[in-house]
């Protein structure tokens, strides 16, 4: 309790001190402001259909002589009681080994334009969750601020600074998402002395402008912005813009700067080659990729896996020695271990940092990468590179490494971009239904990403209960799997005779759908705009379905069955075309969609297309009685 009394002591010192008298950055909101904004904003029964709304938000980042300072104003009115606990405690994080934060202003406007600020006892200072299993961490502190008197018609004021007492150990950055949870009346955005970049995701529907130049500044005023998409799939940085700030001259200066940390990190193995020489005496290994795997599996057994970003990259990672002694790592330490398991083994490796997007910026940033990962050379059965991704525990080909998303990689040349792009999911189907013998067969491809990071521990097996549903009394005889590119071949042949009539002599058919379909991205159709206002997705992937029936009919029967269909929504076309004659029935259906962003409005229509061509009524096939 007692050191707890002197860091609120240390804390309630900044809070008085003025902020005219502090070397901090100016914006154009003041108190008059604010109370202006309160007093003009709409009131509940102006827009009951809102929950919350931000008022202002404003963000200046300076620079100077290498120490950044990030101010940030925000004013955001309740008008409903649920978001209550969501607002009333805020988290903001800093290094105490560099940086200094300062609270200027937190208060609550009560409905009637009175106001409290908030007291003493609702500031505390704690160790971020999960940095507390580690003490070479504990610098990394997160202040808590509980907000009190919350009540719809409240707002609340908050004005707070993080600056840089010295320069940072890697060149200034950062990511900022103007959209946030709630939507925006007026937004700011400054960066002073330091470069700044919009990103701009192709398949997004809002598109954030280019900054204004005003006075040596980038300036950014934003009005009414949509809350981010609450609904939609897939990463944020590819659904809604982002701005990233950096003093990094390039992306060579800052992954280069990591590639060394790494290195020097990874020299300093301790125990870990007595660990290895006991690893090889338990069970000698038949290959390097399960010496890669045992490897893996040891820095998880021995690790706690450190995540909290954007200290998951650690500016200086911890040696490998001291990774194990403290039993901890964030993913670049664990990248360090495996690192260092390899020099100590003789194999060569490299340093991958894949983009968190579909879209890499131009100006270096953290926060825009994804976990890293070690490429080992030459380790395969047949001599090609494997990938280890330490924060998984996962071992795959180089030729699946990221799944289209852009990546650097270290060679003899410095770091180099590069780009695999990401295909379409490609699902084909060639089939013949013989309803006279009572046999079928088909030959498919699954193919693009889905086939690449589908779960199918047995494709066979897969197959065969796909085939066992071609109709109720269907009998797999044969089935082939063969390996494609970047999916699988297959083939399958079955006794499917023809099924029972029914009391009045039909005979009902659905031919089957197609494969390893997954329908869990389908979202709602009644999403409320204010919420996910933005956009919202099906897959996250474009795709293409393309299957060909055959069918041999009975003689005596004739054909009762729809006629061909086609629709088209916004990003998707469906077409379902029959032609029949001597004895035979050609079904050729098709699906598309791309992997793009779909608007509220369109949603229900795009959403009603799909939920058609994967209903077992749009490849119904109706036989009539057989001819007397």
């Amino acid at each position: 309790m007692k050191i707890r009394l002197t860091v609120l002591c240390l804390l309630l010192a900044a809070l008085a001190a003025s902020a005219a008298s502090a070397p901090f950055a100016r914006l154009a909101v003041n108190e008059r402001a604010v109370r202006e904004r309160v007093e003009a904003a709409p009131t509940l029964d102006e827009r009951p259909d809102l929950d919350v709304l931000v008022l202002y938000e404003g963000h200046t980042l300076s620079l100077r002589g290498g120490r950044a300072q990030h101010r940030v104003q925000r004013l955001v009115k309740l008008y409903a009681q649920w978001p209550q606990d969501q607002l009333g405690e805020l988290r903001l994080h800093y290094d105490e080994g560099f940086q200094t934060l300062t609270v200027i202003a937190s208060r609550t406007w009560h409905p009637d334009g009175s106001f409290i600020d908030s007291p003493v006892n609702a500031y505390n200072v704690v160790t971020p969750r999960g940095l507390d299993r580690s003490v070479d961490h504990l610098g990394i502190r997160e202040l808590v601020l509980t907000r009190i008197a919350l009540e719809p018609g409240a707002t609340i004021w908050l004005d707070y600074v993080l600056e840089d007492r010295a320069p940072g150990p890697l060149p200034f950055q950062a990511r900022l998402f103007p959209q946030g949870d709630w939507p925006v009346a007026e937004m700011e955005i400054v960066a002073d002395g330091v470069a700044a970049e919009v990103v701009n995701p192709p398949d997004g529907l809002l598109v954030l402008p280019e900054p204004a130049r005003e006075g040596g500044r980038l300036v950014w005023r934003l009005t009414d912005l949509p809350a981010r998409p609450g609904e939609a799939a897939g990463r944020l940085g590819d659904q809604i813009p982002w701005i990233v700030f950096s003093a990094a001259g390039d992306w060579d200066e800052l992954a280069g700067a990591l590639d060394d940390r790494l290195a020097a990190a990874a020299e300093d193995a301790g125990e870990l080659a007595a660990r290895l020489d006991a690893l090889d005496a338990e069970t000698p290994f038949v290959s390097d990729r399960e010496a890669l795997q045992a490897w893996l599996d040891l820095a998880g057994e021995r690790t706690a896996l450190l995540r909290f970003d954007p200290w998951r990259f650690t500016p200086a990672p911890r040696t490998a020695a001291r990774a194990l002694e403290t039993a901890t790592a964030t993913p670049m330490e664990r990248c360090a271990l495996l690192a260092a398991c390899c020099n100590l083994r003789g194999l060569e490796w490299q340093l991958i940092l894949p983009s968190a997007t579909a879209a890499l910026p131009e100006l270096p940033v953290l926060a825009a990468l994804d976990d890293p990962l070690l490429q080992v050379s030459g380790v395969s059965a047949n001599g090609g590179d494997l990938i280890l991704d330490p924060a998984a525990g996962s071992l795959r080909g180089a030729e699946r490494l990221v799944n289209g998303r852009p990546y650097l990689i270290f060679d003899d040349l410095g770091f180099r971009q590069r780009v695999e792009p990401r295909p379409a999911d490609r699902i084909t189907l060639r089939a013949h239904w013989d309803l006279v013998a009572g046999t079928a067969k088909a030959e498919g491809s699954l193919a693009g990403p889905l086939a690449a990071t589908r779960d199918i521990t047995d494709p066979e097996a897969a197959v065969r209960r796909w085939a066992e549903g071609w109709c109720d009394s269907a009998e797999v005889t044969d089935v082939a799997i063969f390996a494609a590119g970047d999916g699988l071949d297959f083939r399958v042949e079955l006794a499917a005779p023809l099924p029972e009539a029914g009391e009045r002599g039909y005979v009902d058919l659905s031919l089957p759908g197609p494969p390893a379909v997954d329908l869990s991205g389908l979202r709602p159709a009644g999403m409320r705009p204010e919420r996910s206002h933005c956009r919202a997705v099906l897959f996250r992937d474009a795709a293409e379905i393309h299957l060909d029936w055959t069918l041999r009919l009975p003689e005596g029967r004739s054909l009762l069955t729809a006629g061909d269909a086609g629709e088209g929504a916004d990003g998707a076309r469906f077409t379902l075309a029959r032609e029949a004659g001597d004895g035979r029935l050609e079904v050729d259906y098709r699906l598309e969609w791309d992997a793009r962003a779909v608007a509220p409005g369109a949603y229900p229509e795009f959403r009603r297309l799909v939920l058609t061509a994967f209903d077992p009524a749009a490849r119904r096939v109706v036989l009539g009685p057989a001819a007397e």
